[in-house]
Formats: C-alpha cells, sequence, structure tokens
C-alpha cells in the first residue's frame, strides 16, 4: 500500500509473507509473515500527486492498494524554481522506516534526521563509521592478498581487507529497540541475526550461505564480547526476552521471527561466552532457566527452536539417523556434535552459579559425541571418525561422509546427516579428540591440507564466492 499526501510526504507499507523470516522457504503460518512501513518527506512542496500501479498513473490519486504483491507506488511532482537551471536544483527526500506503523515510520525519521541537510547526514554517518571500525588498529608492514583471494592480479591490499571484512561484521544484526511489532519490553530489541553472505547463479537458498548463530557463535559474538561488548550484552538481553515471550531461544531470527535451527541451539553460546567473560547488566537466573528449559524441554517444532530428539538425546546420549523423517530434521551427526557443545556450555553457566549437580550432569551429556565415534570409517587411509548410528544403533559406514572435500550444497552433504558441522568438530572437547587417535586424527588433517585436489575445490569455491560478492556489492574488497 502507498499513499501520497497533497504536500510533501509519501507513506506506505508492504506486507511479506513465505519469506526467510520464516526459514528458508519452510515456513508455515505466522513464521512467514511482517510488515515493513515507511514515511518520506520532500523539502519543498509538491504541485503533483498521484499512485501507480501496473495499469500505469493515476494522477491526484493519494492511495493504491494492491493484494496480491504487484508492483505500485506513489510519486511527488515538483516545479524547479524561475531563472533556475534544472541541474542547480537540489531537492531532498528523507525517508523513516518501521516495522510499526506509518506514523511510527514518521516518527523515527523527524527522530532520527530532523532537519538535518544531506551533507550533514553523510558526514555524521562517516564520522560513526571511523570510530566504530577504530576499534581494532591495525600496525606493521602491508602485504597483499595472496593471488586467487583478491582481483585477477591479487592486488587487493590487505589493510583494506581488513577493514572490509570489519566492517561487514557490523552491518547485521540491527538495535531496532523501540520497533518490536510482536510485544512491548522494556528491553532491548536487536533483530536480523542472519545475513545472506555469497551465492553462485543466484541461488540462495542452496548455493549461498546464510550466516545465522549457527555459523556467527563461532567468530562474530566472540569479537563483539571484545571490542563491541556493550550491543553484546544487548544482543544477549533480545534472545532472554525472546525466551520470556516466545518460550525458547532461537538459532536464527530475522524481522521479529525465528528461522530454522541449524543443527544446534546455538544462543546457548552466546549466553555461554557472555557468563564466562563477565559481561554485566545480564539477568543470569533468567539466562540459566533458558538454558535449562532448552535443553530439557522439547518445543512443539525444534525446526524453529530449541532443541529436538532430547528423549533419544538423555536417555541413548546421541540423535540417531531416520531416513523416515523429512530432510530438515534429519542432521543427526551433526546434531549430536553440537548438543554436546551447547550442554558443555550450559555447565559452564551451572558451575559458575554453583549448581554443582546439574554442573557435573551437564558435562556428562557434553561427551555424548563420542557415541557416535567410530574407528572403522576411513577417509584418507585414516581410520577413526564420528559417523551417524540409527534408533537400533546400527553404524553407517559410508567413507565419505567423513571426507571434508565431499562439498556443502545447502543441506545435502553427507546424506543429511551432517551440515554447518562437521565429523572434526569438537571445540570443547580437544584433548579427548586428540587422545582417541592421536596420530591418524593429524595424519588426516596434514593429508587433507595437502591433497591437491581438496585444496583447488576450496579454491575453486572461495573463487565463485568473491565473484559473486562483486558482482553484488559493485566490487567492495570482499571477506578474507
Amino acid at each position: 500500500m502507498a499513499e501520497a499526501s497533497k504536500s510533501k510526504e509519501i507513506g506506505g507499507l508492504r506486507g511479506l509473507a513465505n519469506s526467510w523470516s520464516g526459514g528458508l522457504g519452510l515456513a508455515y503460518g505466522d513464521h512467514a509473515k511482517y510488515k515493513t512501513f515507511f514515511c518520506a518527506e520532500s523539502n519543498a512542496d509538491a504541485v503533483a500527486w498521484g499512485t501507480w500501479d501496473g495499469a500505469g498513473l493515476h494522477e491526484n490519486s493519494t492511495k493504491q492498494e494492491s493484494f496480491y504483491g504487484g508492483a505500485l507506488g506513489a510519486y511527488l511532482s515538483f516545479t524547479v524554481p524561475q531563472n533556475s537551471a534544472i541541474n542547480s536544483t537540489v531537492f531532498e527526500t528523507r525517508i523513516g522506516l518501521s516495522f510499526i506503523s506509518v506514523a511510527r515510520a514518521c516518527e523515527n525519521l523527524d527522530a532520527e534526521v530532523l532537519s538535518r541537510s544531506f551533507e550533514r547526514v553523510r558526514a555524521d554517518g562517516v564520522a560513526e563509521w571511523e570510530r566504530a571500525l577504530n576499534a581494532i588498529q591495525v600496525h606493521g608492514p602491508v602485504g597483499t592478498a595472496q593471488k586467487g583471494y583478491g582481483n585477477e592480479k591479487g592486488e587487493w591490499d590487505q589493510l583494506k581487507i581488513f577493514y572490509s571484512s570489519l566492517y561487514r561484521t557490523m552491518l547485521m544484526p540491527v538495535d531496532k529497540t523501540g520497533e518490536n511489532a510482536r510485544w512491548q519490553s522494556e528491553e532491548p530489541y536487536w533483530d536480523d541475526f542472519c545475513e545472506w553472505g555469497g551465492g553462485i547463479g543466484g541461488f540462495v537458498y542452496f548455493m549461498g550461505f546464510w550466516n545465522c548463530f549457527w555459523d556467527t557463535f563461532r567468530t562474530l559474538h566472540p569479537l563483539y564480547t571484545l571490542i563491541r561488548p556493550a550491543e553484546q550484552v544487548a544482543i544477549v538481553r533480545t534472545l532472554l526476552d525472546v525466551y520470556v515471550h516466545d518460550g525458547y531461544l532461537p538459532d536464527a531470527r530475522i524481522a521479529g521471527w525465528n528461522g530454522i535451527t541449524q543443527v544446534g541451539n546455538n544462543a546457548d553460546v552466546l549466553i555461554a561466552d557472555a557468563f564466562v567473560k563477565k559481561l554485566p547488566g545480564i539477568d543470569w537466573d533468567k539466562a540459566y532457566k533458558a538454558l535449562v528449559n532448552d535443553a530439557e524441554n522439547e518445543p512443539p517444532d525444534f525446526l524453529y527452536e530449541g532443541r529436538g530428539d532430547l528423549k533419544w538425546w538423555k536417555n541413548r546420549g546421541y540423535i540417531p539417523y531416520d531416513e523416515h523423517k523429512m530432510p530438515v530434521y534429519h542432521r543427526s551427526a551433526a546434531r549430536t556434535v553440537e548438543y554436546s557443545y551447547n550442554d558443555f556450555c550450559v555447565a559452564q553457566v551451572a558451575l559458575g552459579l554453583n549448581r554443582t549437580d546439574d554442573y557435573h550432569k551437564y558435562m556428562s551429556r557434553s561427551g555424548n559425541w563420542l557415541n557416535l565415534w567410530n574407528n572403522k570409517t576411513k577417509s584418507f587411509g585414516v581410520r577413526g571418525f564420528v559417523i551417524p548410528r540409527s534408533a537400533k544403533s546400527k553404524t553407517f559406514l559410508i567413507d565419505h561422509w567423513a571426507d571434508p572435500t565431499v562439498e556443502c550444497v545447502g543441506i545435502v552433504r553427507g546424506g543429511l546427516r551432517f551440515v554447518e558441522s562437521d565429523n572434526l568438530n569438537s571445540p570443547h572437547a580437544h584433548p579427548s579428540f586428540i587422545r582417541l587417535e592421536y596420530q591418524s586424527t593429524f595424519k588426516a588433517i596434514n593429508a587433507f591440507i595437502g591433497t591437491t585436489s581438496s585444496m583447488k575445490l576450496l579454491h575453486a569455491s572461495k573463487r565463485r564466492q568473491t565473484r559473486e560478492l562483486e558482482r553484488r556489492t559493485g566490487g567492495l574488497h570482499p571477506s578474507s
């Protein structure tokens, strides 16, 4: 819907359905719906106005609606003052956004821009980015990127790559405090924890990659605890508010709704990381309740939140492979590995809160990944890897499930048993992992790194992602 006033304002909304906010096209019901509102204001009075849609222009119309996703909009016309050259007259339009209403979008416009000029807004933006990027100072000699990771000549400066990458860490998530369309709260409200990071040929869901908690718990949020601690506190408090109102913690969230879970329940990691680093201003009793709730109580549909198959997890110590389930509910080996790490994180908070019995329980469960260890699985001439098991404890000995050169395409890797996490992923249990097969493990890693075919695969994938990022960003330096 779009509206044009008879002076200098345009407002409207767009309703979106069956979108990413519901989870990779797997959405249903409210998970797939949200609205965006806008309010645009010019610095000059319009002399004409109207709306447009697929049928054409509608002069003097002040409202246009479509319920089927068709293109539409509103327009304003201005007159250049007499005796002024067309290219010497500048009209400015300021736009406010909201997830609540057009009126709130207009309020946001006044609060954020008011009467500042374009040059003033631009200068303020530059100064704000300068302050943010100065969180890390880089010193020392600056070389060039390795050929194949920059442009064809390998001429991208490492300093530019570093700060381009740091810049991208701050694009999402977004502080939307005061813009929660689903409930009112005094807590901070951060949103849009998922960002598309590339792709091949425009196949977003199956050839690109989304960065949500299942990725960002590994690097982005630990970085925030160091260089943006206040923001990370607000993010953790947001997650706890989601738990209070939605009942569980998410693994992905955008536009006010959860996306899908991608094997683990990795909001646990963010909360535990903030706890052990002693970030202030977080209700740790509430945080611990949220962690235990996700560890003990299965949600109606773990595709969107929490953990699934908890009966198996607590009684048998692994997530079984079940060929009768839909593909998105498989990922049995990866879930076993990540649930183990999630329980380790719960244990660390339990220890800090002097809940000794809980600490021992969750530390014990953090070793469940060992229940999938199989010494007969072979990769690169080396035996011994985590491999899926069925509900009847049958082990599936298919070697390529342990082969890191098998390219991951969407959710179809290793017969839907591994995705996001692989069978070498044990961030909390490296000593145990090494003790299992000390010589074999490092032989496997060295064999993989030294294999020409595997490195060609990784380099080719990197080059495809780089080309796609260049195309979509107009040549901005890619993350290294």
